[in-house]
């Protein structure tokens, strides 16, 4: 039984690699490259600007007419 369940193992890991190897290969390379920094700006401004529309436009007209 230890045997097999070694043998089980070393087939899994090898499966497991490979499939990171392929992946790799097999991902397409993006044109561009965007910076953590600008993305994180970029996603600042469009989470203030959702929570604006939504208080403004959405919270306070409910309430208002409720």
């Amino acid at each position: 039984m230890a045997s097999l369940v070694r043998l089980r193992v070393v087939v899994w890991a090898l499966q497991a690699l490979l499939s990171v190897a392929a992946s790799d290969l097999l991902r397409p390379q993006p044109a561009f490259s965007v910076s953590n920094e600008v993305l994180a700006v970029l996603m600042l401004g469009l989470m203030a600007i959702k929570f604006l529309c939504q208080f403004f436009f959405f919270n306070a007209t409910g309430e208002e007419s409720g």
